[in-house]
């Protein structure tokens, strides 16, 4: 039985996780600056408002 074309090697595989993984990561980076410049505007503006 032969494998169908479409299959990949284990060294593809692991090499197509490995770029998605890193991916991932640099988003995740990106949305945790996101989300701590949005915590900073948040802060502001409930001390302006006194709350």
């Amino acid at each position: 039985m032969t494998s169908p074309k479409w299959s990949k090697s284990a060294a593809v595989q692991n090499a197509l996780k490995t770029v998605l993984l890193s991916r991932i990561h640099v988003e995740l980076e990106d949305l945790n600056a996101e989300a701590v410049q949005l915590a900073a505007t948040d802060k502001k503006n409930f001390e302006e408002l006194e709350i």
